[in-house]
C-alpha cells in the first residue's frame, strides 16, 4: 500500500479544513487559508484535487471576497454548493450568511443566493436532506432552531423552541443535527429548563419530537453511517467518551458502546453529586438559570442546616454551563459544599 501524500505538499502556504467529499468531480470542497502574502491569512472557499495523479497544488478558489467561510456542503446529486460567510467586525454568533450556489460545468459555482442570515442573524451548519433539500441552523427565533430553506417563502422552521440545537461556532465542524436515512433529523436539543442536553429525533414534516433513550446529558459530535449513531457523550457522573448506538432509536433502553473514554479518572456514583435545573428572576424582568449540584458523599450524613454555597460564574458572552463531568465541582459537592453554576439571563 502506498504512503500517504500530503494534499497540496507539504511545503503549501496554504491551510485547509472543514471539507467534504465532492465524488463526481474527485475533490475535495474545504475552507482554505492562505498564508502566502506575508499579511493577514485569506479565507476563502476551495477545491483540492484526489484524483490519481492530478496536481494537488494549487488549490482551486471557488468562493471569495469575505473575511471568513465555514462548512462547504455539497448536494446529494452534486450540482449545488452551500457554505457560510460572515466579515470583520461580526463574530459567527452574531451575523453569517447561508449561501448556495449552482456548480457549472466547469466545477465553480455560479448563481449564488443568500438562504438565511443577515445583519442580526447567526446561521451555520448548511446540511442537504437525502432529497436535496438544505437546512441549517438559524437564530432567527430567538433560539438556534433547524430550518429549512424554501426558495418561495423563505427560511422555514421545522420546530420553533425555546431550546438550543446548535452552540456557537467557537470553531469549525459543529454537527448537532445529522439527517438519517429516513429523511429524519436526529438532533441534541439544549433546554435552559433541564439539567442537560436531550437527544431526539425530528420529523422535518410535521416538527414532531420522539426522544431518543441516551445515558448522557452533554452530548455532541453526532455522526451517522448507515444504521449507526456514533457521538461524544458524557455526564456528569463519569468523563466524555466516542460511543455509538444502533438505529432507528426510541425512547426504550437501548445499547451504547463506549469506544474510549476521554479520561480514566474512575469514582464511584456515591462521591459524584448530580445537577438539578434551577430558575430565578434577575434584573429587567428577566429569568436567568443555573445547575445547583447539593453536596454528596456516601461516607458522611449532613445536618439540617443548609450547606454553605460555592457560586461558579462562567466567562460568557456565548459560554453556557455544561452537566459534563467536572473533578473540580465535584471535590467540593463530596466535601460538603454545594455548587451553583449559573448561566446569565437574556
Amino acid at each position: 500500500q502506498d504512503p500517504p501524500v500530503a494534499l497540496p505538499p507539504a511545503d503549501s502556504k496554504w491551510r485547509f479544513a472543514d471539507a467534504a467529499i465532492d465524488e463526481e468531480r474527485s475533490r475535495l470542497v474545504c475552507v482554505g487559508e492562505d498564508h502566502s502574502t506575508g499579511k493577514e491569512p485569506s479565507n476563502s472557499v476551495v477545491a483540492v484535487s484526489i484524483r490519481p495523479g492530478s496536481d494537488p497544488s494549487p488549490p482551486t478558489v471557488l468562493c471569495s471576497g469575505k473575511d471568513f467561510y465555514a462548512a462547504p456542503r455539497i448536494s446529494p446529486d452534486g450540482t449545488k454548493l452551500a457554505w457560510v460567510e460572515w466579515s470583520h467586525p461580526s463574530m459567527p454568533w452574531d451575523s453569517t450568511s447561508v449561501m448556495v450556489a449552482e456548480i457549472g460545468p466547469d466545477g465553480l459555482p455560479t448563481n449564488s443566493r443568500q438562504v438565511g442570515g443577515g445583519p442580526t442573524e447567526s446561521c451555520g451548519q448548511p446540511r442537504w436532506s437525502p432529497s436535496g433539500v438544505l437546512h441549517f441552523i438559524s437564530d432567527r427565533t430567538g433560539w438556534w432552531n433547524i430550518h429549512k430553506d424554501d426558495p418561495a417563502e423563505g427560511p422555514v422552521a421545522l420546530r420553533t423552541q425555546a431550546a438550543e440545537f446548535a452552540g456557537p461556532d467557537w470553531g469549525l465542524g459543529q454537527r448537532s443535527y445529522q439527517f438519517l436515512p429516513s429523511g429524519d433529523i436526529v438532533c441534541v436539543i439544549n433546554d435552559p429548563k433541564q439539567s442537560g442536553a436531550e437527544l431526539a429525533v425530528l420529523d422535518p414534516t410535521n416538527g414532531d419530537l420522539t426522544p431518543v433513550h441516551c445515558p448522557y446529558s452533554n452530548i455532541g459530535s453526532l455522526s451517522v453511517c448507515g444504521g449507526t449513531l456514533a457521538t461524544l457523550g458524557g455526564s456528569s457522573l463519569k468523563p466524555s467518551a466516542v460511543t455509538f448506538t444502533a438505529l432507528p432509536a426510541g425512547p426504550s433502553a437501548q445499547e451504547w458502546t463506549e469506544v474510549r473514554l476521554a479520561s480514566k479518572m474512575s469514582v464511584g456514583d456515591g462521591y459524584l453529586s448530580e445537577p438539578q435545573a434551577v430558575e430565578f428572576p434577575t434584573a429587567g424582568g428577566k429569568t436567568s438559570h443555573m445547575l445547583y449540584y447539593p453536596p454528596k458523599n456516601q461516607d458522611y450524613t449532613a445536618s439540617d442546616a443548609a450547606p454553605p454555597l460555592l457560586v461558579k460564574s462562567h466567562g460568557g458572552p456565548t459560554g453556557a454551563t455544561s452537566s459534563a463531568f467536572n473533578s473540580t465541582i465535584q471535590f467540593w459537592t463530596s466535601r460538603g459544599w454545594a455548587v451553583a453554576d449559573v448561566n446569565y439571563g437574556g
